[in-house]
Order: structure tokens, then sequence, then C-alpha cells
């Protein structure tokens, strides 16, 4: 047995990326919407509001990882590797200007819009008009952790290639760093697990012909066994991934690539927020591989991944009729990486 290979990698492992919704999210207006009919019901007729609503999210999971790699023959080799977790979750909006249309002999005889804030103040409802003053959430969450990951690569013939490849749960503990925090959802110095689960992954690639290869892979996601604060009881089942590739090397420093790959996540109706959820999906990819020396590769690649809408059925105890929240998303992603080999 000797070491074949060490290797250092960087890159972005977990995490939704950024996400800014100029109008806020439904969370934000339900409440809002209630309030018509909550003043027609106290014998003031009313029938807009308007708010300033914004939100914006950003999430990523860095990991800094180093492997090494053993042969113990030409069919098998072992590789082992830590990885090093920086998670960091940024959260910043508001919920300003709050504004209705009582209609009110005394208080707003024109039944133009007003302050939602003042008329509850002016009527003497102060508990009304703190649950209308303005809002806002400026949070950073901090964390850390390690994965401990081994992979086995197994080559029966020149044509037959197989590996697997297993990360163990990465325990992740974040904690609050709340600048500003009206909502009292994120108390600064409040820590809490949001684990990246258990992976187990698959891998087949087989040479047709000396140039043209297929590639066939499927990951497995142990979420429920991840701790997310009891959210890992809302899986109804583990998530994975089927993918399919192809790879051709158009001359000796150039190969050419695609593929495609289908995603389900078995999450129960009840797991969905719009702060958080997840969607089925179907991605498709195509990248490219340059040699540039004998020792760096330039690699650049796309992908395109269409998610399949969700919906969930709420009600809320203020509004007798159940309503429906609906999930969707789509995104591009685009790549360029510089693979160095060190001997």
């Amino acid at each position: 047995m000797c070491i074949r290979d060490r290797s250092f990698g960087f890159g972005p492992n977990s995490g939704g990326g950024t996400a800014e919704f100029s109008t806020g999210l439904p969370s934000f207006e339900i409440p809002l919407s209630l309030l018509p009919a909550s003043m027609a019901m106290m014998g003031v007729p009313t029938t807009k509001y308007a708010a300033d609503m914004y939100f914006k999210g950003q999430s990523a999971f860095y990991g800094f990882q180093g492997n090494v790699s053993y042969a113990f023959s030409e069919m098998f080799s072992l590789a082992v590797g830590l990885r090093y977790i920086y998670a960091v979750n940024k959260y910043q909006g508001h919920l300003e200007n709050i504004k209705i249309n009582p209609l009110h002999p005394l208080l707003n005889p024109s039944g133009q819009m007003m302050s939602a804030a003042q008329f509850f103040t002016l009527a003497g409802m102060p508990e009304m008009a703190a649950e209308v003053s303005d809002q806002a959430v400026d949070v950073t969450q901090k964390g850390t952790g390690f994965t401990p990951l081994v992979g086995l690569d197994i080559r029966p013939s020149e044509r037959l290639n197989i590996g697997i490849r297993y990360e163990f749960n990465t325990k992740v503990e974040l904690e609050n760093e709340s600048k500003v925090d009206d909502t009292g959802l994120y108390p600064d110095g409040y820590k809490f697990r949001n684990d990246i689960p258990a992976i187990l992954s698959l891998g087949v690639e087989y040479a047709l012909t000396e140039p043209f290869r297929i590639m066939v892979s499927y990951t497995y996601f142990f979420d429920k066994n991840a701790n997310w604060e009891g959210r890992e009881n809302l899986v109804d089942s583990n998530t994975y991934d089927l993918g399919v590739g192809l790879e051709f090397d158009l001359t000796k420093r150039i190969t050419l690539s695609c593929g495609y790959l289908r995603s389900e996540s078995g999450v129960s109706e009840e797991y969905q927020t719009d702060f958080s959820y997840e969607l089925d999906s179907n991605s498709f990819g195509v990248g490219a591989r340059i040699n540039l020396s004998p020792s760096i590769d330039l690699e650049l690649g796309g992908l395109y991944s269409k998610y399949i809408e969700d919906d969930k059925t709420m009600s809320i105890e203020e509004f007798p009729l159940p309503f429906s929240e609906s999930y969707q998303q789509w995104n591009w992603v685009f790549s360029v990486g510089l693979e160095i080999k060190v001997k």
C-alpha cells in the first residue's frame, strides 16, 4: 500500500445562496391582509391596507477540505478526508409604514389612508398599535463543523470504474448575532443546531469507446438523522439524487460533457415555510475541461435547475377559511475552476 495522491479543495458545500424579496414574504403580509376584515367586525369600515415590506436572506456553508488517497492495487484504492465547515446565514428585512383606510367619524372621517399605529393609538388600543408598528431584522448566524469522509474506488477493468463515498453527519451549531430584532424571533446569542446530513454517493463510469464515456450517479442524504431542532421529524423520506452524464474527449486537451440530475425531496407539507422549503427538481448541465499544461486544467460549467412547484394549505385562528401558499423557483449556475496537480 502506498500514498498515491493528496488534494485540497474549497467551495460552498451547503446553503441556499442569496434570495431577495423586494415586497417581503407571505408571512409578512398575511396578518396585514386580515386588518380590513378585523376592523369591519369592530364596526369600522375598512377596505385597504398598505405597507413597505422587504426581505433578503443569504446562506453559505463554506468547506475547506484535505484528502489523502492510498492504492492497494491496480483495482482498489481508498481515500480519506476531513472538511472544515464555516457556516454563515444573514437575514435583513423590514415591515414598515403600515397604513389602513378606516372610515371613522372622529379619527378619520374622510376614510383616507393613514398610519395604522396612529389610528390604534388614538382609538385607545395600544396592543394593536404595537402589533402594526415598524419592525426590522438584521441578523447574522455563524457556526463551524467538521466532516470526516471516506471514499473507495474500484476499477475492475480499463473501461469500468466504480466510486463510493460516504460523508459523516456534520454537527453545525449556529449562533445568532442580532444587530436588530424587533420580531423577537432571533434572540442575540441564541445557539441552535443546523447539521449537514450524512451523505452516501455511488458513481459508475463506463467507457463506450476510448474518447466517449457515460456516467451514472446516485446520492442519498440521511436527512432524518440530522439535528435540525426538530424539523427533521417533518421529513417523510430522505432526499436522493439520480444523475446521468456523458463525457467526450474532443481533442487530447479538450473534454466536453453534459448531464441530467433528478432530485427527490421527501419533506412533508408541514416542513415547508416561506423562509425554508425543499422542492423536487430537474437539472441540466454542460461543461468543458481544457488542459492548459501537464499540471493545470481549466474547468468551465453551466447548470439550469427547474424546481417542481409545491403547495401548502394553511389556516390561522383569525381567518376561518383555509388558504394555500405556493413554492416555486429556478436557477442558473455558472462555474469556473482551476485544477492544479502537485507532485
